[in-house]
């Protein structure tokens, strides 16, 4: 859940609390959660493992990360999947030493809680930096005019990799790439500000919900 969203949903529902969860199927659903009490002190974390359960954060080399350093975010526990129904290579795929990849890039703090940048997929290299596509989504949707947004990477010659941001407006909205771009760029980092915008009516989702990024990814700066 993006941090606005829970906090809405702390407000909107209080006093009920809120347990942010994370999980995964390959792990019978849950695999951390953050109590509702730290819900302030450690907002946008997923919390740490549930009982039984070990999350780590490894390097593409498979070395335990550095507090504080992006890497791949790793689960251990009885829970966890011995491997997919007669896949063998899927399950080389997600198994590493015992350890659940769970595709997801994350760091850890000091106290161990994770923090979830996004899907290894999603996350852009720009110019020699890592940034996650739910990064630069969140600054597009704190613009008035825009009504969801969808990043994903491009090729790029000179930068690596570029962003290109597919945007669904508000209604009655005039789409004006330059000021979003303008408007990303002064909320933060540069990098926040996509290269490539696209407007478009509606996004493409798949059977569960989902933003289809794959097929944004297709669609590219294609007509």
């Amino acid at each position: 859940m993006p941090p606005d969203l829970i906090r809405w949903t702390r407000d909107t529902f209080a006093p009920a609390p809120l347990f942010v969860m994370y999980g995964q199927t390959e792990a019978t659903a849950r695999l951390s959660y953050l109590p509702p009490e730290l819900a302030d002190a450690k907002a946008g974390s997923i919390g740490r493992g549930i009982p039984g359960v070990e999350l780590l954060v490894f390097d593409d080399k498979g070395r335990e990360c550095a507090i504080g350093a992006l890497g791949h975010l790793a689960a251990r526990g009885e829970n966890v999947t011995p491997g997919y129904f007669e896949d063998s290579e899927a399950t080389r795929e997600i198994l590493h030493d015992g350890w659940l990849w769970t595709g997801d890039m994350a760091y850890r703090d000091a106290d161990g809680f994770i923090f979830i940048a996004g899907r290894a997929k999603d996350i852009l290299k720009i110019r020699g930096r890592r940034i996650s596509s739910g990064q630069i989504e969140q600054c597009l949707c704190h613009h008035p005019d825009v009504s969801e947004a969808a990043v994903v990477g491009i090729e790029d010659e000179i930068e690596g990799e570029s962003a290109l941001a597919f945007v669904v407006l508000q209604e009655g909205a005039v789409p004006d790439a330059t000021a979003l771009r303008r408007f990303c760029h002064e909320r933060g980092t540069p990098l926040l500000a996509p290269k490539f915008i696209r407007f478009e009516s509606a996004l493409p989702r798949t059977s569960n919900g989902k933003i289809a990024k794959q097929q944004l990814r297709t669609k590219g700066l294609g007509p």
